[in-house]
């Protein structure tokens, strides 16, 4: 098996300021699916990048913006809420665990 890239990144807490980056992200992410499937809305969906936006992390690589993952606490779990990074940065490990 491979040996899969490892890439530093770090954490920060979303803001208000972070909501055009996450709607962008969500086009460029999940655009193409949800048009051919459910259909896409911009204002709807402009609203959900600013859903739990309080639970928001933005990923970061050198400084850069390249993701957010939203994790919501519910009783007694954690609700996974949403993860998406941009395309130029999928499928270098940050999904998974390396070990």
């Amino acid at each position: 098996m491979m040996k899969q890239e490892t890439i530093e990144f770090s954490l920060r807490p979303a803001t208000i300021d972070d909501i055009e980056f996450t709607f962008q992200l969500r086009v460029k992410t999940m655009k193409s699916f949800f048009k051919n499937t459910l259909g896409w809305n911009d204002t709807e969906k402009r609203e959900k990048a600013a859903n739990e936006l309080n639970h928001a992390q933005i990923v970061m690589v050198d400084k850069k913006d390249i993701g957010v993952i939203k994790i919501v606490p519910r009783i007694n779990e954690l609700h996974l809420h949403q993860m998406q990074i941009l395309p130029e940065f999928q499928k270098k490990g940050f999904g998974i665990n390396p070990a």
